[in-house]
């Protein structure tokens, strides 16, 4: 299920790399988002907004497993047991 939640995410950076690639690898900077969001924000530094809204988001994904909230269950209650 964890493999499956992380395909549908991307990991952003608070910092974008191309503007502060002396940031790029520090924890403190990273964070789970969906992909979208983080292509359309695009080389912009994340706000605190965009922040909580992309761990609100990583936790009503767990929540409701739709990974890609396309309003299908991605990770289903039988998938670690049959698979």
């Amino acid at each position: 299920m964890i493999r499956e939640f992380m395909h549908h995410k991307h990991i952003s950076h608070i910092y974008p790399q191309s503007e502060y690639p002396d940031l790029a690898d520090e924890i403190d900077n990273v964070f789970l988002e969906d992909p979208h969001e983080n292509l359309s924000r695009g080389s912009n530094v994340a706000t605190p907004s965009e922040f909580f809204d992309a761990r609100l988001d990583n936790a009503m994904d767990v929540f409701d497993r739709d990974w890609n909230d396309d309003g299908i269950l991605d990770g289903g209650i039988f998938d670690s047991i049959f698979s």
